[in-house]
């Protein structure tokens, strides 16, 4: 079993990983195969392969979720 979002994109709003970029972000759609991507939190959106995402654990997920937060506090 593979993490990879290669056959069926993910949930919208789900927290993902951008694997070449080594960034996380919400999936929010998928267009000719690229998954289009925002930062958890807000902010510009990106495009990346498929290929390249996967979902984020639920351990990274709970992380980028309070770092987020704590971000909107300061």
């Amino acid at each position: 079993m593979t993490d990879r979002c290669e056959t069926r994109p993910p949930a919208f709003g789900a927290v993902v990983k951008d694997v070449e970029r080594n960034k996380f972000g919400e999936f929010r759609a998928v267009e000719c195969g690229r998954f289009y991507l925002r930062p958890v939190g807000g902010g510009r959106e990106w495009d990346a392969p498929a290929s390249d995402v996967r979902q984020a654990t639920y351990a990274e997920t709970k992380r980028v979720c309070a770092a987020s937060s704590e971000r909107g506090r300061t």
